[in-house]
């Protein structure tokens, strides 16, 4: 368990620097949001059909693309 909270800490110290160094504005939450990955996007199944929909609108035919 204590590897485990060192490499926890290691991580946020590192991404405290990586802001720093980017010169963003560094606060605790966007620290504590880069450690689970909550600042990148989320893939929900219905995103990834939304995506699907969006991309292959030239390839697919109208019918299968329709909700019904």
């Amino acid at each position: 368990m204590n590897s485990y909270l060192e490499e926890v800490r290691l991580a946020l110290g590192n991404y405290y620097k990586i802001l720093q160094l980017k010169g963003k504005p560094v606060s605790a939450d966007l620290v504590k949001d880069a450690f689970p990955g909550t600042h990148e996007e989320v893939y929900t199944v219905g995103r990834l059909v939304e995506y699907h929909n969006e991309t292959a609108t030239a390839t697919l035919k109208w019918s299968t693309l329709s909700d019904a």
